[in-house]
């Protein structure tokens, strides 16, 4: 799920998570529109407010599922 739908479900506004975490509401902003990635530092302060687990912030990036793709995406095939 997205950061826009956790902030719904736990009824907060971006600037109210933002104010709670300690940054500008752009800031949070950009975490919502995926420009820019929660600090990990900020990661356990943002999931506890939202009551989710760090992993739910976190994207997840496509692991190659052999050496073969991994040449193919460095162009190297």
């Amino acid at each position: 799920m997205s950061l826009r739908v956790f902030l719904k479900q736990a009824d907060l506004t971006q600037r109210q998570l933002a104010k709670i975490v300690g940054v500008s509401e752009p800031t949070v902003s950009r975490w919502i529109t995926g420009t820019a990635l929660v600090p990990t530092e900020k990661l356990r302060t943002v999931a506890d407010t939202l009551g989710i687990s760090i992993e739910e912030l976190v994207p997840k990036s496509p692991v190659p599922s052999s050496l073969t793709d991994i040449f193919e995406q460095r162009g190297a095939a």
